[in-house]
């Protein structure tokens, strides 16, 4: 099967669990050391999702984890990449009052299927 039919998949696979369970970790976004995003295909996920439920309004949440940093500036710096997730959707044409960005640093360390500490999660606002 061809490369895009399978990432379409991919996507949809990620629309559904979102839809079930209300909340998925984005994937294929990856932040380097200064926090610039380097792989942003994930928001491509997001921005369909989104255009498609016109009424679906969202958190996006930054976790972090890194050895001897402070509380205060992990929360703070997980909040910047979820900032930066949330601005790079509002230039895809999502209207910004949809998405609401938060940052727990390293506060909730845990994921499905495993531990993944550097993460954007997308949690459903009810």
């Amino acid at each position: 099967q061809p490369r895009s039919r399978g990432l379409g998949d991919v996507y949809k696979r990620q629309e559904q669990r979102l839809l079930r369970d209300g909340s998925i970790v984005v994937p294929s976004l990856r932040f380097n050391d200064n926090d610039e995003l380097e792989e942003d295909s994930g928001i491509t996920l997001l921005a369909d999702v989104l255009q498609r439920d016109r009424l679906l309004e969202i958190f996006v949440v930054g976790h972090l984890l890194q050895g001897n940093v402070g509380l205060e500036t992990l929360q703070q710096q997980s909040l910047a990449r979820a900032e930066t997730v949330r601005q790079r959707l509002i230039e895809a044409g999502i209207d910004g009052s949809r998405i609401v960005a938060a940052g727990v640093g390293p506060l909730a360390p845990y994921c499905r299927p495993g531990p993944c500490g550097q993460r954007i999660e997308v949690v459903v606002r009810q």
